[in-house]
């Protein structure tokens, strides 16, 4: 957001209308607001954030309470920022909550808080006026004058306050303080609620984490202490010894393995011997009786 054209009217210490005009500083890239005390610099930064957010820079100040005690009582309080956003350009009028003389008999009637956004990029910025006011975007509702500010700017007056503006006296006393001292003052300026909130979230998980850990490592210890095991040691020693089993087992495992490869051999030769032994024998009993009946021929 940057701020191009100011117009204060019965605001803060201006009586009468104030215009700053930003866009020849703005064009020198850094600027800076210089003035005695009670000047009315910090007015500026108050009248700039009324404009947006319909509050005052100091969060806890009314509104209504904004009104220049030296303006005439005909003069209504009105600020007036035309401001851009990127490559778009915005004015917004507002009035607070003010008093003002009755229009008719004596005595006084109460302004209601009211606001105007228009846009006015590409228009000529010195033309604005009541005659000229620009393409109605939000009028008169505050509520909708706020939500369409907002939505552009995409920050809420409180996190206008934190980012853009720094509260007076605080800079210095920054620059000032001890780093542990900055720590403090940062929080203070910037609301870290969220950060605190997920850092004791991560705490409470560690913490959650640990204790699971502990847990288990109790349960191991048990299991440990049932199996004769009273310390880790104790278990390297026990495993080094099972691998020493396991290694001598493994070894008788395929002695086993060469002797049953062995005896199955034998067993499949025996097997094949017993065959042709039978085979053997079959062909013996046949040539017998064949040699019996060559026999018996002859002998007829």
């Amino acid at each position: 957001m940057r701020p191009l054209i100011l117009k204060m009217q019965a605001f803060g210490p201006y009586a009468g209308l104030a215009t700053v005009d930003f866009r020849r500083a703005l064009a020198s890239g850094l600027f800076g607001i210089y003035g005695a005390t009670g000047a009315g610099k910090s007015s500026i930064f108050s009248a700039i954030t009324f404009a947006l957010f319909g509050e005052a820079a100091d969060g806890e100040q009314q509104p209504r309470t904004l009104r220049s005690d030296h303006a005439e009582p005909d003069v209504l309080t009105e600020v007036e920022l035309i401001f851009g956003i990127g490559e778009r350009c915005y004015r917004v009028v507002r009035r607070p909550d003010q008093m003002r003389p009755a229009k008719r008999g004596g005595g006084e009637t109460k302004e209601e808080h009211k606001a105007w956004l228009f846009e006015v990029t590409d228009l000529d910025l010195d033309q604005l006026g009541e005659d000229s006011p620009g393409k109605p975007l939000a009028e008169t509702k505050v509520g909708t004058v706020n939500a369409a500010i907002t939505e552009r700017l995409g920050y809420t007056a409180a996190q206008f306050r934190q980012i853009v503006l720094l509260p007076q006296g605080q800079f210095e006393t920054f620059l000032k303080a001890k780093t542990s001292d900055r720590v403090d003052i940062l929080r203070e300026l910037f609301d870290v609620s969220v950060y605190d909130t997920l850092t004791d979230r991560l705490k409470n998980r560690a913490k959650e984490v640990h204790h699971a850990i502990a847990k288990r490592r109790d349960v191991f210890a048990g299991r440990l202490s049932s199996e004769s095991f009273e310390s880790l040691d104790k278990l390297a020693e026990g495993i080094e010894k099972a691998q020493l089993q396991y290694n001598e087992l493994e070894v008788k495992k395929s002695e086993v393995e060469v002797a049953l490869k062995q005896k199955d051999e034998v067993f499949r030769n025996a097997v094949q011997t017993d065959r042709y032994l039978a085979e053997h024998a079959a062909a013996e009993f046949s040539l017998k009786e064949l040699q019996s009946q060559a026999e018996a021929n002859e002998a007829d």
